[in-house]
C-alpha cells in the first residue's frame, strides 16, 4: 500500500492513536479557548468603560451598579459573572488599563467590540499576546496587588509564559518575584506539543468568569480545587 508522505502514519497501537487524538483534541481545546479570552476581556473591558463613564461622570445613583445586575440576572435567566461585584472589577479592568490603549469613539451610551490596542510605546505586540493570553481573575490578580505598571506587565509576562494558575500567580506575588527578573522570556508562541503542557494551558482557563462567558447554564458541581480558588479571589478582592 503506498502512503502520501503528508498523511498520518498508520499504527495498529491504539495507545497511540488514542494519544495523538488526545494531543490534536487538547491543541484545538486551547487555540478556542484562547479566542473564546480574548473576545470576554474585550466585552469586560467595554463594559467596564461604560460602567466607568456613567458612573464616575454621568448621574448614576450608588446603587445602580447592584440593581443593573440583579435586572441583568431576571432578563437573562441562568446568566452568571455579572454580579455587582464583578461588574465593579470589570470598571477597575478598564481604568487601571485605559490609559495603555487607544481611545475608543464609542459613544458613552454604547457597548461595542473595543479593540485592545496599545497607544504606549513600552506595550508591545508581543506584549498583547501575553496580555490577551491571560485569564480575567489573573488580571484582577495583579491589579489587586501590583500598583506598579512596570511589575504589572513582568507579572502578566510570567503568569503567561509559565502558566501559573491563580493561585500560584497569588504566592508570587506575595514574594515579590518580580525584583529578581530582568529580560522577560519570549517562547510563549512557540506550538504547544506535549499534552501535559497543553492541559497546565487549559488549566489557566479554568476560571468561573471564563466558564460563565461561555455558558450562561450551571455547567455542573465543579470540584474540590475550584472551589477553594474561589475561596482564594473572595479573600484576595475583600481585603
Amino acid at each position: 500500500m503506498k502512503i502520501d508522505k503528508f498523511s498520518p502514519k498508520p499504527t495498529t497501537d491504539y495507545n497511540v492513536a488514542v494519544n495523538i487524538i488526545k494531543e490534536a483534541i487538547l491543541r484545538s481545546q486551547y487555540q478556542a479557548a484562547k479566542l473564546v479570552n480574548r473576545e470576554m476581556l474585550s466585552l469586560y473591558y467595554g463594559i467596564g468603560r461604560y460602567i466607568s463613564v456613567n458612573s464616575r461622570e454621568g448621574f448614576w445613583g450608588t446603587g445602580a451598579i447592584k440593581t443593573i445586575s440583579e435586572q441583568l440576572r431576571k432578563e437573562l435567566p441562568g446568566l452568571k459573572g455579572f454580579s455587582e461585584t464583578n461588574l465593579k472589577y470589570m470598571r477597575i479592568f478598564y481604568e487601571e488599563w485605559s490609559p495603555m490603549f487607544v481611545n475608543s469613539s464609542v459613544a458613552a451610551d454604547e457597548i461595542s467590540s473595543i479593540s485592545l490596542f496599545p497607544v504606549k510605546s513600552s506595550a508591545t505586540v508581543d506584549d498583547m499576546e501575553f496580555f490577551l493570553n491571560l485569564s480575567f481573575s489573573h488580571h484582577m490578580i495583579i491589579l489587586n496587588g501590583v500598583k506598579d505598571t512596570e511589575k504589572r506587565w513582568k507579572y502578566i509576562k510570567l503568569a503567561t509564559e509559565n502558566r501559573w494558575n491563580k493561585r500560584f500567580l497569588l504566592v508570587q506575588i506575595k514574594k515579590n518575584v518580580a525584583e529578581h527578573y530582568g529580560i522577560m522570556p519570549s517562547n510563549f508562541s512557540e506550538t504547544i506539543k506535549d499534552s501535559s503542557v497543553a492541559i497546565k494551558a487549559l488549566d489557566m482557563f479554568k476560571d468561573e468568569y471564563f466558564l460563565d462567558f461561555i455558558n450562561t447554564e450551571e455547567i455542573g458541581i465543579r470540584d474540590i480545587e475550584d472551589i477553594d480558588e474561589r475561596v482564594v479571589e473572595n479573600k484576595l478582592f475583600t481585603t
